[in-house]
């Protein structure tokens, strides 16, 4: 009698997924409080909206939000099946990297306006 073994998920891509997100709300963190000091240093008015954005950054709440984020994408990747994992971290994936480009696009704009 042969015994049928479910195949579970691989955890490369939750890995890989985890480690974008982490990484870039980490580096979205350390690096809010440097460019909130180069405003100040260079007087760069922070009225606009996305000069509030870049000045209430901090790795004290982007680092957990990152852990966060990779304790959940790993755990559901035990639970759901192959094609909403994919989605999911490849959903993931594209979101970090939006997020951390707008950061990067509103953080420097000021300072090449």
């Amino acid at each position: 009698m042969k015994e049928e073994t479910k195949s579970r998920p691989s955890l490369v891509l939750p890995v890989i997924a985890s480690l974008v997100c982490t990484a870039s709300l980490a580096l979205i963190g350390m690096a809010g409080p440097v460019f909130k000091q180069m405003f100040e240093d260079f007087e760069i008015d922070p009225a606009p909206f996305h000069l509030k954005i870049v000045q209430s950054t901090h790795w004290g709440w982007s680092i957990p939000l990152g852990l966060a984020v990779s304790a959940l994408l790993i755990a559901g990747s035990r639970r759901w099946s192959t094609k909403t994992n994919l989605t999911v971290f490849l959903l993931a994936i594209v979101l970090a990297v939006t997020v951390f480009t707008g950061f990067a696009i509103m953080a420097f704009l000021p300072i090449f306006d």
